[in-house]
């Protein structure tokens, strides 16, 4: 369950760029990775980096409430 998230890449494939790990991503919603978890796999693909000080809760509704696109910093 569940579509959209925000998180930290604790690990990359080996077709995915490395210098994801580390980073904080918000999910492309999607409702196939179950982001209702502390855990889940994405692809690459479906992960866009963010900025550190950005607030959790408006970065994991970012995806599916673009309302909040007037944040004072920019993907």
């Amino acid at each position: 369950m569940g579509a959209e998230g925000v998180g930290r890449v604790v690990e990359a494939g080996s077709r995915a760029d490395p210098a994801l790990v580390g980073r904080r991503v918000i999910m492309l919603p999607s409702f196939r990775f179950g982001t209702w978890a502390t855990r889940t796999v994405a692809p690459a693909g479906n992960v866009v980096p963010v900025p550190e000080d950005a607030e959790a809760l408006q970065l994991a509704m970012l995806a599916v409430n673009p309302a909040g696109m007037g944040a004072p910093w920019s993907l």
